[in-house]
């Protein structure tokens, strides 16, 4: 009996079980916070360049004044929690704001989708910077949000933030947690493989091999290929496709049909 439970084989099964458990405790875990946050992704499509408005006999106007750059901003807005966020959620001295360089000017934004006509969110410029626009909401529930586009004079690729502080919650964050996810079981995996590597060697230097230990180290690579895919699997799934998420109202055409008119000569 005592050489069973020490066989190679058991000591891999115990590996796996024990990879299992941390799994499902990180899991239940986050499931069972209760959390507020909103989360944010952006893309940018360059409309009019400083180029194309350099070429002579050229002249683009928005609203009767010229434009060197155009671009079209869509940012994706929701919540990453688990609680509903209501407007009561957001603190009056700090409230949720899309924040554009200081230089950039943004001439239009609006709320272009919403999960729910019932969130009521709202955007527009604000009145007293334009670089800045001011958005709102009656609520977001869990994994509800809304899409934000823009017209602003900056290049396509400009530094963009939600902003805005949620109590007791803290800020927006941008959307970057499959990556973390991923890299994270990418380093689980790789030291679970070390380990059974390092045994074989120690093993081959005490001249203790067995060919069982080949095997273990078999197991433990495929159960590392099982985590880091569970965890491609489960970040998608909790981050959302963004693709999808923007319901094709992701492109400059689609963009095009809810943006304000454009005038050029």
């Amino acid at each position: 009996m005592g050489e069973f439970l020490t066989s190679p084989y058991m000591i891999a099964f115990g590996y796996l079980i024990g990879v299992l458990g941390v799994i499902l405790t990180i899991v239940f875990y986050r499931k069972g916070r209760r959390i507020k946050r909103l989360t944010y992704a952006s893309r940018a499509f360059n409309l009019i360049s400083s180029t194309a408005s350099g070429l002579p006999g050229f002249e683009a106007k928005y609203k009767g004044v010229a434009l060197e750059n155009l671009t079209a901003l869509k940012i994706l807005i929701w919540n990453s929690g688990t609680e509903i966020i209501s407007e009561a959620d957001i603190a009056e001295s700090d409230p949720i704001r899309i924040q554009l360089p200081e230089d950039v000017s943004a001439l239009d934004a609006r709320v272009t989708a919403m999960a729910t006509p019932t969130n009521l969110a709202s955007a527009g410029v604000s009145l007293q910077q334009m670089s800045t626009v001011d958005l709102t909401f009656d609520y977001f529930g869990a994994g509800e949000g809304c899409l934000v586009s823009i017209l602003h004079t900056g290049r396509q690729y400009i530094a963009v933030s939600l902003t805005g502080t949620i109590k007791g919650h803290g800020q927006p964050r941008v959307h970057a947690a499959s990556a973390f996810t991923e890299s994270a079981a990418v380093g689980v995996s790789v030291g679970m493989i070390t380990t059974g590597i390092a045994v074989i060697v120690a093993s081959l230097v005490a001249d203790t091999f067995r060919w069982e230990l080949l095997w273990s180290l078999g197991v433990l690579v495929l159960s590392s290929i099982g985590i880091v895919l569970l965890a491609h699997f489960l970040s998608r799934k909790a981050g959302g496709d963004l693709d999808s998420r923007f319901g094709g109202a992701f492109t400059p055409s689609e963009f095009s049909k809810n943006a304000p008119g454009r005038e050029s000569k």
